[in-house]
């Protein structure tokens, strides 16, 4: 019996590597699925269009948000990996010519305290990150980057520490010259005290957007929806985005989870490559269909087969590491509801019931409008240049008098002699 050949989907070499080169491999491979090409190209395109708008618009830039929604563990922060590689190499030479260019900035929410969001946390996370210098004298006047928005000259510096922190952030992403501020677990931002305070979050970032002229990238589980209810100012300028989960109901999902599950096996730094084309529905049961969440759990089952030394992953092993069953019922609550909703808001009875008030008020005006009309005064006379008077006909059998005119009208006024 002849020894098993290792996959081709990996180096070799690294079969003679110990167990901590093997995992960093395989945390770092991505397997590339449509769901998530669909959604990297959808995001793209938001993008390149904001910052060609704003490169249009350079004397009075609009800020975007961008609303990357999907259940949890479907790959939207490796979105956000994949894209940044892309515009790295897109923004090379201007970063190479001027140092102090940040092109983009990703942060992730922190979890509110006390049930309640706080921007502090986030302005002191994303200064860091920036390395602004200016930080230290937030909240005064200072001059913006070209074709970015300028602070009053005569506006007085806040006071308060959570302004202080706002202003130095503005100066900070317009100094930089940010084109795309990246919020992951956005969600946390909607967690607020109720009242008009969700409010004030969307327009606080409306203006955050406003003023700097910064694309702000929301990502979030299906918690994250409340930001759809940005108002209308901003939301024509909000682009959202869905990354669904692959669904079992659907067959052509079905074949493309397959396909990437084969991938994950062949990139396993294994001896023997696994097989689980006959684990398939257990593989999708324990993923509920997110291949983040699927990564994760076979990134747990090679560690556990690294450390029993075994050659390859087994049901055992794959079952020992699923996660429980109550948590994936949760998770899969949360990500068929959250699709019930999305379906909702895009599918055919949105768009009939849209088509119905627009047919609606179009029909209340006309009715108005043709009621109105015939008893409506005349608001706009038309002018009259002369004057005339009413003479009664004559009356029915009376005979006129030799040299008698036929009754008529005669103009007011003087006459001309001829």
């Amino acid at each position: 019996m002849g020894t098993p050949q290792p996959p081709r989907g990996f180096p070799r070499d690294l079969l003679e590597g110990d167990a901590a080169e093997r995992l960093g491999y395989f945390w770092t491979f991505t397997a590339a699925h449509r769901l998530q090409v669909e959604a990297d190209r959808a995001v793209m395109r938001a993008l390149l269009r904001a910052r060609s708008t704003r490169t249009a618009r350079a004397q009075t830039p609009l800020g975007t948000v961008v609303l990357l929604l999907g259940p949890t563990g479907v790959g939207k922060t490796t979105i956000y990996h994949t894209i940044a590689r892309r515009l790295l190499a897109r923004d090379l030479p201007q970063l190479e010519a001027d140092p102090g260019y940040v092109p983009w900035c990703y942060v992730a929410a922190p979890a509110p305290d006390r049930n309640v969001f706080r921007w502090r946390a986030l302005y002191r996370e994303a200064l860091a990150i920036l390395n602004e210098p200016l930080a230290a004298q937030a909240g005064r006047p200072r001059m913006r980057a070209a074709g970015r928005p300028s602070l009053d000259p005569g506006a007085q510096r806040p006071s308060s520490p959570d302004d202080e922190l706002r202003g130095a952030f503005e100066s900070a992403l317009s100094h930089r010259r940010v084109e795309e501020f990246w919020i992951d677990e956005a969600g946390h931002i909607a967690k607020t005290a109720g009242g008009n305070a969700l409010q004030n979050q969307l327009d606080l970032i409306k203006s955050l957007s406003d003023r700097t002229a910064t694309t702000f990238v929301l990502m979030g589980a299906y918690d994250s929806m409340v930001f759809r209810a940005l108002g209308p100012q901003l939301a024509r300028r909000c682009v959202e985005i869905h990354v669904p989960r692959y669904r079992r109901e659907r067959p052509d999902d079905v074949r493309e989870f397959k396909r990437v599950l084969r991938t994950f096996q062949k990139h396993l730094p294994l001896v023997q490559e696994p097989d689980f084309a006959p684990l398939w529905e257990l593989c999708y049961d324990g993923s509920v269909g997110c291949i983040g969440v699927l990564k994760e759990w076979l990134y747990r089952a090679l560690d556990a087969a690294l450390a029993e030394n075994k050659e390859t992953i087994t049901a055992a092993i794959l079952e020992q590491e699923m996660f429980s069953p109550d948590r994936l019922v949760s998770m899969a609550n949360a990500a068929i509801n959250g699709e019930a909703e999305m379906d909702e808001a895009y599918g055919i009875a949105k768009r009939s019931e849209l088509s119905r008030l627009l047919r609606a008020h179009v029909g209340r005006a006309l009715d108005e409008s043709s009621g109105s009309v015939d008893n409506a005064p005349d608001t706009n006379p038309t002018i009259r240049t002369e004057t005339t008077v009413d003479i009664p006909p004559s009356q029915s059998g009376q005979q006129r008098q030799p040299g008698e005119r036929t009754p008529t009208r005669d103009p007011a006024g003087e006459s001309e002699v001829g």
